[in-house]
């Protein structure tokens, strides 16, 4: 499985873990690459300005001590990671040249995007463009790539079952994967 963008709590990383820990239950050996740098959007960038209820409840994310990069979301990733017992299944690749991205999308079999706020995410097109099907959120310009059921499927942002039930299915379905995909 693969996520790539930056790690930050709207992008809705610590959901991916929780759903990924339901989805090693099933699929021990399944591995989840996160690719994307570690630093966060500053608190008055995410939360101040989004009127979405489900991005205010990410200020708990935020320490309040502000630095150049702030990192306590990627610390708390970490330490859930360990919680969780899925340590050896996540690998954080940390910032990777662009032109180096596209050997994650060519060695998934399944794209991520759990966000909870987006614009238009161009990881969605990246992936599809390497027959990746799409697993994403319902946010933003998401519903504007995606065709739920026919290219990917989108779920409720937050929603730790549905997301860990989409991956599932595609992970067991290697026909729906590879048509979606295509």
């Amino acid at each position: 499985l693969l996520f790539v963008g930056r790690i930050s709590p709207e992008k809705g990383v610590h959901v991916l873990l929780d759903a990924f820990q339901k989805v090693l239950e099933y699929y021990p050996k399944a591995h989840l690459d996160i690719v994307g740098s570690y630093w966060q959007l500053p608190y008055e960038f995410i939360i101040t300005l989004s009127e979405n209820i489900k991005v205010s409840k990410l200020t708990s994310f935020y320490d309040g001590i502000v630095t150049k990069f702030n990192l306590s979301y990627f610390n708390h990733l970490q330490k859930k990671i360990l919680l969780l017992g899925i340590e050896k299944n996540v690998t954080f690749t940390g910032h990777i040249p662009h032109m180096n991205v596209v050997g994650y999308y060519s060695n998934a079999t399944v794209y991520v995007n759990p966000s909870f706020s987006e614009a238009f995410p161009m990881p969605i097109p990246e992936a599809m463009a390497s027959e990746l099907p799409v697993i994403a959120t319902n946010v933003g310009g998401t519903s504007e790539a995606i065709v739920d059921g026919q290219t990917g499927i989108l779920v409720k942002a937050g929603d730790v079952r549905m997301l860990s039930e989409a991956m599932i299915h595609l992970l067991s379905n290697d026909d729906l994967r590879r048509s979606m995909g295509k």
